[in-house]
């Protein structure tokens, strides 16, 4: 193989390597980022309901 071709290789495959591991930490946070999208909603709505239930609680025990 000529030089030129040597560096080519030498060059795709840093980069490729470099690349994988790149992506593999980039689905890492993807992962945790779509459970935090979904769950987030969720326990929104949970905590809201909840503070409501509370405020009709008082409510009737002032009464």
């Amino acid at each position: 193989m000529s030089d030129w071709s040597l560096r080519k290789k030498e060059k795709r495959t840093k980069r490729k390597k470099e690349k994988d591991n790149v992506s593999k930490w980039s689905i890492f946070d993807f992962l945790i980022n779509v459970t935090d999208i979904i769950i987030w909603p969720i326990r929104f709505v949970f905590w809201i309901l909840r503070g409501i239930g509370r405020a009709i609680g008082n409510l009737f025990d002032g009464i």
